[in-house]
This record gives structure tokens, sequence and C-alpha cells, in this order.
């Protein structure tokens, strides 16, 4: 769609609706997280659900590129207060001990949308086009806005006070080792690679390769197929033996590893593996990584409430989503889709083993004395 629009069509130019769509969302997850403080899930998904309906009626109807990144950016922030308010409701009803089975459950949700989305949206793209394909979905989000505003608790959740001022997050989240290694190391590649292989790669180098629309949409469902099933599985071992930090640091590698493949076969059966590969490495980390955040920065959370911890994580996280489709276009450019393909996996490799090395040193939980301990108690 975005190569129809632009004009004359380049890599670069046609990575930028993703790459503004990451964006957008990533900046507007801190004020998704504070709406959701305010007002609950119920309404802050509602918001949601409006700008996203909007925001997809927009992009079938665009008329011009610039115009398309316009009406991606609106759709991103509606798709950042949704994720918000679904993410904010898993964590603050579950149990320490089923942080990472819940969060499971939530990306298994996710999984499902990525298993349906891409093979019925080139589906419905060859026969109906791409403006009634962007007005299905426009319908489906306001179904779901109305949906969850019936069934997500309407009250906002109680939360104590903060008992500093929220500026000090920053400060205290960038003086936590542990967090800052979990994000460069695991957070940001994990998105980066996301979104500039399978996201922005994948349609490009199969649509080289000869492969319909229709084919791509069902290759790129095998990712969602892999972490739906085997996510909530590997999420229960992990709360049951203690293994997020081990699977996240495994997932990595496997993902890595798996778009190294292509290099060596540069064909649509090695990027299906690859896509693979991927969602098995995502669904050993995805939920792993949060349950890591809500442990590592326990005492972050005890001072400043957990939803700016969070919308600061995924802030982190989606910013290297955002950097995905710039990188893997600039790569391509210089290398070809293989090369790039193979350049990122070994990105991967690189940050998946840093992450290893370091959480193998310092350990996953932190000692009493490794956080602030928040300012009441130290003045107590």
């Amino acid at each position: 769609y975005a190569t129809d629009l632009a004009n004359p069509p380049s890599t670069l130019l046609i990575s930028l609706p993703l790459m503004i769509f990451t964006l957008v969302a990533a900046l507007t997850m801190p004020l998704a997280g504070w709406r959701f403080e305010r007002i609950g899930s119920s309404r802050t998904f509602a918001e949601g659900a409006l700008l996203t309906t909007v925001g997809l009626i927009g992009t079938g109807l665009a008329f011009s590129f610039y115009d398309l990144l316009g009406w991606r950016a609106l759709t991103a922030i509606g798709y950042a207060f949704m994720y918000v308010a679904c993410q904010g409701y898993v964590v603050a009803n579950a149990s320490p001990q089923q942080q990472a089975g819940s969060s499971a459950l939530f990306v298994s949700g996710l999984m499902a949308a990525t298993i349906c989305g891409p093979a019925i949206g080139g589906i419905l793209a060859d026969h109906i086009g791409y403006t009634a394909t962007f007005g299905c979905a426009a319908i489906l989000a306001s179904c779901a806005g109305i949906m969850a505003f019936r069934l997500l608790n309407a009250a906002p959740l109680t939360k104590p006070r903060p008992r500093r001022p929220t500026r000090g997050l920053i400060r205290a989240l960038a003086g936590n080792g542990r967090f800052a290694l979990l994000m460069l190391f695991a957070a940001i590649p994990a998105k980066l690679l996301l979104n500039g292989f399978l996201f922005f790669l994948v349609p490009l180098t199969l649509s080289e390769f000869g492969d319909s629309r229709s084919e791509i949409g069902r290759i790129a469902m095998i990712y969602g197929l892999a972490a739906l099933f085997m996510g909530p599985v590997l999420a229960r071992l992990a709360d049951r033996f203690a293994l997020h930090g081990l699977l996240v640091g495994v997932g990595g590698l496997l993902t890595g590893l798996g778009l190294i493949l292509v290099f060596f076969f540069p064909t649509t059966t090695g990027v299906l593996v690859s896509v693979l590969m991927l969602g098995i490495g995502q669904a050993m980390s995805i939920s792993s990584q949060l349950a890591l955040v809500t442990g590592i920065g326990r005492a972050a959370i005890e001072q400043f409430g957990q939803g700016p911890v969070l919308g600061s994580y995924r802030l982190i996280e989606r910013l290297g989503g955002a950097v995905g489709p710039l990188a893997a276009a600039g790569l391509a450019a210089i290398f070809g889709y293989p090369g790039a393909i193979t350049l990122l996996g070994m990105l991967g490799v690189l940050t998946a083993t840093l992450f290893s090395v370091s959480f193998l040193i310092l350990g996953v939980e932190p000692e009493a004395d490794d956080e602030s301990p928040p300012l009441e108690l130290q003045k107590a």
C-alpha cells in the first residue's frame, strides 16, 4: 500500500509508515499510562479504540503518501491507549507468582491477532482492495471498544499515591543497572528485530521472491502460531522454576540464529523457517521480560506506581521498534534483503549473548542494597 502511494518508491521511504507508527506509539505510552492510572482500563481502551477507528478509516482513504503518515500516527496513538489499558489490567490483577503466566495470556491474544491479521488482511486486499480492507479493520476496532467498555473494570484502579514526584522516575530507572541491561540487550533488540524483520523485510523479501500478498500473509502468521501455542507453556515453566532470565537469553539467541539462516537459504522456505524461529524465540522472552521488569523495578513501582514504570519500559522498548524498519531499510539498500536479515540476526545473537553474560554475573534478583529504598524509608 505504501509502495503504491510513494512516488517514486524507495526502500527508505516505504519504511516510514511503520517507523512513524512505532515511534508515535512508543512516545504515547507514558501518556496512555497516565490515563490508565486516572480513569482505568475501560475508558482508556475505549478512547484508544475511537482514535484507532478514525485512523484506520483515514488510512484507507489516504490520497498521498504523507497523508498516509499522518493517519498512521493517529492510529498509533489509539493503539498505545488500547495496549496499555489491556496490559495494565492484566498486571494489576495478577499475583507476583503469576506475572509471567498472566502476561502470556495477554501475549497470546496479541499472537492470535498476529495470526489472523496478516492472513486475512492479505486475502482481503487481494479480493476487495486496500481501502475496503482498512474499513473492515476500523469496524473491528470500534466493536472492540464497545466490548471492552462493557467487560473491563470501569473504575480507576486504586493505587497508593506516589511517594515523590514522578520526575524522579527516569533517574531511578537509569540508576538501576539490571533494568538498563534488560532494556539495552533484550527489550530493545527484540522489538527492533520484530519490526525490522517480520513487519518490514519479510513482505519485501517474499515479494521479491515472487510470492503473492496472500502467501506473504500466511507465512507471517507462522510467527503468531508459534508464539500463541508455546507462549503460555513457556511462561508457566518460567513462573514455576524461576527461569525468566534464562528464557529471555535463550529466546534472543534463537531469534538471532533464525535470521542468520536466511544467509544460507535465501529462499521462501528459508524465510519461513526464520519466521518460525522468531516466533519461538519471542514466545520465550516476551512474557518473561515483563516479569523481570516487575521484579527488577520493584522499588520504583512502590515509589512511582505500576503505570509509570511499565509505561517507561514500553516507551524504551518501542523506541527500539521504531528504529527497526529504518535500520532494516538502510541495511537493505546496501546489502540487499537477505544480507540485511543476516546482519539483524547477528545483532540479535550479540545482544542476547551480552544479556546472558551480564545476568550470569549480576544475577536476576536485585540484592537488598542494589536499589534505593523509598524516601520515607530513608527518612525513617
